[in-house]
């Protein structure tokens, strides 16, 4: 990243400002990549869109040339058109489609190799109600090895919610895989190999024995604690979806005993 900026910044094609304003005069295009963490009560906190979605209403009053807005952070559905759109309008003297216009195009980026997924995407779905933003998104993401979808901007911002359940499901599934394998002594990293779970999916569903599981009863119910102990004659059966959260905090629980267990003073964490 250091040497991109750097690279970037001597040949001229970046600049840094805190002048809306200016900004929005000297461009077409405006990416919304502000933070919007979690508060305690599990709600998103806006406030950092919200105030931008006032700065840029006032710099699109006085603006005489078309600008097309592209959200990128990550919001539930209804905040681009239900909350950050109508500030934008309001401080313009504008409806969208008048002047400018609003999209929604997050990015799925994983921590360590942003750069890289963010030049090779799975895929790039733009959620738009008009077809200028579109325009502009496919003039850049034409490079992009990947497919270029258009749908509307609520359908979009569903989608990514459901592409961040799924990849929070995969996460549990992986972690509870982890924990029956350590009480099973069993490689996870061999068992959660892409190329068998690839060959698995297309094969039958994935499921775990509950045979095979249960004479390792008493380390797995350590390990894992009595929900990943199934009862004589069934199947291991996990509420994904539902038990995600649970399943996460099993497992950031199964973190801290184990570390307990060793009576360390001097714990490092990865990743």
């Amino acid at each position: 990243m250091r040497e991109l900026v750097a690279e970037v910044v001597a040949s001229g094609r970046i600049e840094v400002t805190d002048d809306v304003a200016a900004a929005v005069h000297g461009s077409e295009l405006s990416f919304v990549c502000v933070g919007t963490p979690a508060r305690p009560n599990g709600s998103q906190d806006l406030r950092a869109l919200e105030r931008l979605g006032v700065e840029l209403g006032r710099a699109l009053a006085t603006k005489p040339t078309p600008h097309v807005i592209v959200v990128r952070s990550t919001v539930l559905p209804g905040t681009v058109d239900g909350v950050f759109a109508p500030l934008v309008e309001t401080h313009s003297g504008r409806r969208c489609g008048d002047g400018f216009d609003i999209c929604f195009q997050p990015e799925f980026l994983r921590e360590g190799t942003s750069i890289r997924d963010y030049d090779a995407p799975p895929l790039t779905v733009i959620g738009a109600e008009s077809d200028r933003p579109v325009r502009q998104c496919g003039s850049y993401s034409a490079k992009l090895p990947c497919a270029f979808v258009v749908c509307g901007v609520r359908d979009r911002r569903d989608a990514e919610v459901r592409v961040q359940r799924f990849h929070a499901l995969k996460i549990s599934f992986a972690n509870e895989i982890g924990r029956i394998c350590q009480a099973l002594e069993v490689d996870a990293h061999a068992v959660m190999d892409p190329r068998v779970l690839g060959y698995a999916t297309q094969t039958s569903p994935p499921r775990i024995s509950g045979r095979a599981s249960r004479s390792a009863a008493p380390a797995c119910r350590r390990t894992c604690g009595p929900s990943c102990t199934p009862p004589p004659g069934t199947t291991w059966t996990y509420l994904w979806l539902s038990g995600v959260r649970e399943s996460n905090e099993t497992h950031l629980r199964h973190g801290i005993d184990t570390v307990l267990a060793h009576w360390c003073t001097s714990v490092g964490m990865l990743g």
